[in-house]
């Protein structure tokens, strides 16, 4: 049972793309992953990285004001004019410590160097070194901090190691390392330790990361986030700092105003003091994520970034802020698997329809959406390698479905065309082997009336029963044998190396019998027949694939003329009698442009009054080069080519003009009406009720004036959309009949649901009418059962008096037929409408004139 429409992967993707897009995302996923491990994505990644920051301090609620918790004094230009020293004595350092001290700072950071003793007043500058609530700041590789005897401490100091990114932008502060003897840790996070207390704040250096106390900070490996580390800058525990656009975030003094006692006592009381150089001739200022180029005035001094740092520091241990945090590996795998396998989907579903840019689109903008959420919740992960993911496999899988596309069918996954001819040529060239004597074969299999399927249901139903049908294919077929989909509905079948006739036959009559089973669309049953053409070729004659293709096709359509649901082997004259059916759809197409229509009517009279109760209007073909085209000869075509539709529409609109002009010019009873049948393309289309009332605004006719014929077999295609669509033309007031009854299907136990006004009995029961009681079953029994249901009956096709009587006699209410006239041309029904409109007829006059 096939339910309502709905997009499933399954039906265009899983059965023939999971293995390849498979494949092709983890191909993808691995040379991404390679691409990053190698180094070549980091300049992107970084790159994305600053990005993510700027955004955020764009568009972010980080506070502008200044953090309360830190005085920075800074050792500008102006100081170092004032002081004349460069670097700064002893003696200067020493005061500006001591005025500090008095005031009872909670921790001071001294970010200047002072390995090198530099007189006057070093020792009271050892003194002050060694005071507990001090940090000093060293460089490993220049030496340590002095003692108050000249010789270099190992308390109360921090080191300060520069990290500095390839692109000569500072992210990443080395906070601990390890030596031979003890660890070492950073400045920093020694001054912060100081400021939290050192009793509640241990640290403790893990294989991952550090605790501060009960604070976890992951460390940077060669792998973290966008980077690929050499060992070498992967070492220690390192983490990523997020700095602030904001450069001074802090109030400040200088140190001339220290050393003057000219500052504001309670600017040091229980802060970090923080002394370092901000003078732009020491150069002690760094690039940040923040800093377009080394001129952009976005250069940060390094005590600033220590106040960032220690601030992160603290909003960690304090506010519970988050340092940045990394996935593994196996997590970036996974992450960027997926985005290669939904670059992969999206193209396979989308490419071909408007929405692929707006999904696209919409793609990248989720990764990046979801990247940077991560970024705001201090996690940081690859952008560049999903997005380059993404960006391959679109292409790859592009690329895949072109091809694919050259040799398949998407829908059923099946050769197309092409590649089922090639399979041909091949078995063709086969047979050359002296060695084969088997014959091969091509079936042309074509779904009969598949067009109203997709009408009435709608193509999401048309391509599930199209699958279903596939599949019933397949059961039926060896596996050597070839399917293909050569057409909307159209099948090719190659059966290779057949010994016997009879085999071809078999499979045809297992195939039609197996499409013979009731499909189910929306607990309604669908029963499909098949037209089928078989083309047979042996090693004693020479023909192209094509050729051989050509003739099975052709041997479909004389079966699909012949009679539905039959089978056709191609015999000689088949392609003559084929193209004369293409030089007749051509001239078909040429006579709807240039107007080689016109309508004929015959009269339909009361049996019981003889009175003229209207005509039916019928189409008839006059071409300029055949002369008169019988009907028989072109409606089967133009309803197999769609041409049906605008010829029905002329029909319907023509026979309504004309039928409103008699009403005004001949002044007509208002009992005749003017019947039109529909075709079954017509009666299909959801629009028809729109269009017969837009033909009868147009043309001003009544809709009481109008009714319109359909035939059973149109009506039982469908029960549930014919009932709908017959209750949507009562709405119009139009009277409704069924043509042909009792020639299709049996509609009986439907009937009563129609909301029909006529039955019509085929001229095939009339034609055999006679005083035989078997030949009046069904015409009576048609006439009863209308009768019981409220409807009256035309009998059609009436040629003589013999049956006029006893259809009279079997109270029929209406007949036509050359009985009473032959299709009269326009020109002929106004003498005709003048003579009958309101004078019953004589049976004598009609014996007469009919003879």
């Amino acid at each position: 049972m096939i339910s309502k429409p709905s997009l499933k992967w399954s039906d265009h993707l899983l059965p023939r793309l999971i293995m390849p897009a498979l494949v092709a995302s983890l191909s993808i996923t691995g040379g991404v992953l390679g691409a990053k491990y190698l180094g070549w994505l980091q300049t992107i990644e970084l790159n994305a990285l600053d990005r993510m920051i700027r955004l955020q301090a764009m568009v972010g609620d980080r506070p502008t004001t200044l953090d309360d918790r830190f005085l920075i004094v800074e050792i500008d230009d102006q100081d170092l004019q004032n002081f004349q020293q460069i670097p700064l004595t002893d003696d200067i350092v020493a005061t500006a410590l001591e005025n500090l001290q008095k005031h009872d700072p909670k921790v001071i950071g001294l970010d200047i160097y002072r390995n090198i003793p530099n007189p006057p007043g070093t020792k009271r500058l050892a003194t002050q070194l060694a005071k507990e609530n001090l940090i000093a700041i060293y460089n490993p590789q220049h030496g340590l901090p002095l003692d108050s005897s000249g010789e270099n401490i190992q308390e109360n100091q921090g080191f300060n190691l520069v990290i500095i990114d390839s692109d000569n932008i500072q992210r990443r502060k080395l906070l601990a390392l390890r030596s031979e003897n003890r660890p070492l840790y950073s400045f920093g996070l020694l001054v912060s330790q100081v400021y939290l207390g050192e009793s509640d704040h241990p640290i403790e250096l893990e294989d991952n990361g550090l605790k501060l106390g009960s604070h976890y900070i992951p460390a940077i490996n060669q792998h973290s986030g966008g980077y690929r580390l050499p060992a070498s800058e992967a070492r220690g525990w390192q983490t990523l700092l997020q700095f602030s656009a904001q450069q001074q975030i802090a109030q400040s003094v200088t140190i001339s105003d220290i050393v003057a006692e000219t500052f504001d006592p309670e600017l040091v009381q229980d802060r970090i003091v923080l002394i370092g150089s901000t003078a732009k001739t020491q150069k002690d200022t760094f690039m940040t994520p923040y800093s377009v180029s080394k001129t952009d005035g976005h250069l940060t001094p390094g005590v600033f970034l220590h106040a960032q740092a220690i601030q992160k520091i603290l909003d960690t241990a304090t506010d519970g802020d988050h340092f940045f945090s990394y996935w593994t590996e196996g997590q970036e795998f996974v992450w960027i698997f997926i985005w290669a396998s939904i670059g992969g989907a999206t193209t396979w579903l989308f490419y071909r329809t408007k929405l692929f840019v707006g999904v696209s689109i919409g793609n990248v903008t989720i990764l990046c959406g979801s990247s940077y959420l991560l970024f705001l919740s201090n996690v940081w992960i690859p952008v560049a390698a999903p997005i380059i993911a993404l960006f391959v496999s679109w292409s790859s899988v592009l690329a895949y479905r072109l091809f694919y596309e050259e040799k398949y069918d998407v829908l059923t996954g099946l050769q197309n065309r092409d590649s089922f001819l090639q399979q041909v040529s091949l078995s063709n060239a086969s047979l050359t082997d002296p060695s084969n004597t088997g014959a091969i074969a091509v079936l042309s299999v074509d779904i009969d009336r598949f067009k109203s399927i997709n009408e009435s249901y709608g193509h999401y139903h048309g391509d599930a029963i199209l699958k279903q049908v596939v599949q019933r294919l397949r059961s039926q077929l060896p596996q050597d044998r070839q399917l293909a989909r050569m057409g909307a509905n159209e099948f090719g079948i190659l059966v290779s190396n057949l010994t016997t006739d009879t085999a071809v036959i078999d499979i045809v009559d297992n195939i039609k019998r197996k499409l013979k089973e009731p499909f189910q669309i929306n607990e309604q049953k669908l029963y499909l027949t098949c037209s089928t053409g078989v083309a047979l070729h042996t090693s004693e004659t020479c023909i192209t694939a094509e050729d051989l293709w050509l003739q099975a096709h052709t041997a479909m359509n004389r079966a699909k003329t012949s009679r539905r649901g039959n089978y056709e082997i191609f015999a000689a004259g088949m392609q003559t009698q084929s193209l004369n059916r293409l030089t007749l759809e051509s001239d078909l197409r040429q006579a709807i442009e240039q107007d080689e229509f016109q309508l004929v009517y015959q009269p339909i009279f009361a049996m019981d009054t003889g009175l003229l109760q209207g005509f039916e209007a019928l189409v008839r073909w006059h071409s300029p080069t055949r002369g008169l085209v019988s009907p028989n000869r072109f409606i089967s075509i133009a309803e197999e080519t769609d041409l049906i539709l605008p010829i029905g529409q002329w029909v319907l609109e023509e026979g309504c003009r004309q039928f409103k002009e008699w009403q005004e010019t001949l002044n007509l009873d208002e009992r005749l009406v003017l019947s039109i049948n529909l075709s079954s393309r017509q009666f299909s289309q959801s629009n028809l009720k729109k269009s017969v009332e837009t033909i009868l605004k147009n043309t001003g006719l009544d809709a009481s004036s109008l009714k319109l014929e359909v035939t059973e077999s149109m009506v039982m295609d469908d029960i549930k959309e014919t009932i709908k669509t017959l209750n949507e033309l009562k709405t119009l007031n139009v009277k409704l009949s069924i043509d042909d009854f009792g020639t299709g299907y049996s509609s009986l136990s439907y009937l009563n649901d129609f909301p029909v006004d006529t039955l019509k009995i085929d001229r095939s029961f009339v034609s055999k009418i006679s005083e035989k009681a078997s030949s009046l079953a069904i015409p009576s029994a048609v006439i009863a059962l209308g009768h019981n249901l409220g409807m009256d009956i035309v009998a059609e096709g009436i040629e003589n008096i013999s049956q006029f009587q006893i259809l009279k006699s079997l109270n029929c209410e209406y007949g036509q037929g050359f009985f009473f006239a032959k299709p009269l041309e326009r020109k002929a029904v106004t003498p005709f409408l003048k003579k009958w409109n309101n004078h019953p007829f004589d049976p004598d006059i009609f014996v007469t004139n009919s003879k």
